[in-house]
């Protein structure tokens, strides 16, 4: 982190822009990561679950009326 720091910001002095470079710079690393998660997780709870004893067991079937 310290060589981010003085990388960015040489002289040490307040600069806005390192704390803007460094918000963005997280905050894609942060959606980078939970994104595909947050994917997974929801498929997961969104899935049906098979009840094999139910009318039409486990395969799904077209209505027709």
């Amino acid at each position: 982190m310290s060589f981010l720091r003085k990388s960015l910001n040489p002289p040490g002095t307040y600069y806005p822009m390192t704390h803007l470079v460094g918000g963005g710079v997280a905050g894609a690393v942060a959606a980078a990561v939970t994104t595909p998660l947050d994917v997974a997780k929801m498929l997961l709870n969104t899935q049906e679950m098979c009840v094999p004893w139910r009318e039409g067991g486990c395969g799904r079937r077209l209505l027709v009326f």
